[in-house]
């Protein structure tokens, strides 16, 4: 398989990945139901509590999803050169 088969291969498993972990995150935040307060933000507004808790939710989520992306991606590069060099 080449390179570019290797990479495709594990970013459509990814995005399959990242799918399931966020209808997990949207399941979770359904039955967690809606926080009831305010928060006060930095500048002193106040903000509703559900909307930094989605946020915040939504902030790690996509973190995750790209730092997972990347570190997979680079092992699956460098697992695939191993093996380039292991067939000469």
């Amino acid at each position: 398989m080449t390179h570019d088969t290797q990479v495709l291969r594990t970013w459509k498993s990814g995005a399959f990945a990242s799918g399931v972990l966020l209808l997990g995150a949207q399941v979770a935040s359904a039955v967690q139901g809606s926080a009831i307060g305010s928060v006060v933000a930095a500048d002193g507004s106040v903000v509703d509590a559900e909307d930094v808790r989605i946020l915040t939710k939504a902030f790690e989520l996509s973190v995750d999803v790209a730092v997972q992306a990347g570190g997979l991606t680079a092992w699956r590069v460098l697992r695939w050169r191993e093996g380039q060099t292991r067939k000469r």
